[in-house]
């Protein structure tokens, strides 16, 4: 009886797995994603704005801006679209503002897009190849940085491709409905199993 009992319960574990392993993608709930700006880009910002300001869910602790992931979806490949809806930076300076915000991280474009001024889909930062960071490093894109260039009375294309710093995305994941029934209708059927080996 007791192998009957072991194999039930190797049968739950294993029906549990599978539908977890089977499910094609995860639903984000929150977290926050930390970005990490290299010295020379805080330089750049500092110099050439009047102030810096946050928007939404977003903290700025030393040089890490910290962004609230509203939502999202992580792919069963390791892939993810990490939503931050509500959340940027405000840039001040010559009279002028520009916010960049709204961030959606895509691991399989391998960029960041979100909205300038509350409005559009704009390309912001492209993943690097930097090993060095403990993050996904981000270059500025040709859009981001075309931007600024203007809005800091910079010389063309003096930002293309800089490092800005390092990403780390540290998403809450919701858990799998499906997998949690599974579970309980295996945890339902053990408990019939040492019912029945009991009576009997």
């Amino acid at each position: 009886m007791k192998l009957k009992f072991t194999a039930a319960i190797f049968a739950a574990l294993t029906a549990f797995a599978a539908t977890s392993a089977n499910a094609a993608t995860t639903q984000i709930a929150g977290g926050v994603t930390e970005i990490t700006v290299i010295d020379s880009t805080l330089g750049l910002l500092v110099d050439n704005t009047d102030s810096i300001g946050v928007v939404g869910n977003t903290t700025l602790t030393g040089a890490t801006f910290g962004f609230g992931i509203s939502g999202g979806t992580a792919f069963m490949d390791g892939n993810a679209l990490i939503e931050h809806d509500g959340v940027g930076v405000t840039l001040n300076a010559q009279g002028s503002s520009a916010t960049i915000g709204d961030f959606i991280i895509d691991t399989t474009a391998g960029n960041v897009t979100g909205t300038l001024n509350g409005a559009g889909s704009f390309e912001f930062f492209v993943f690097g190849s930097g090993n060095d960071l403990p993050g996904v490093e981000l270059l500025l894109s040709e859009t981001l940085s075309s931007t600024l260039e203007s809005f800091f009375s910079l010389p063309e294309d003096a930002l293309e491709g800089a490092t800005v710093g390092d990403a780390v995305p540290q998403p809450t994941l919701v858990p799998l409905p499906a997998a949690g029934w599974m579970l309980l209708a295996a945890l339902g059927g053990l408990g019939l199993v040492r019912r029945r080996a009991a009576t009997a």
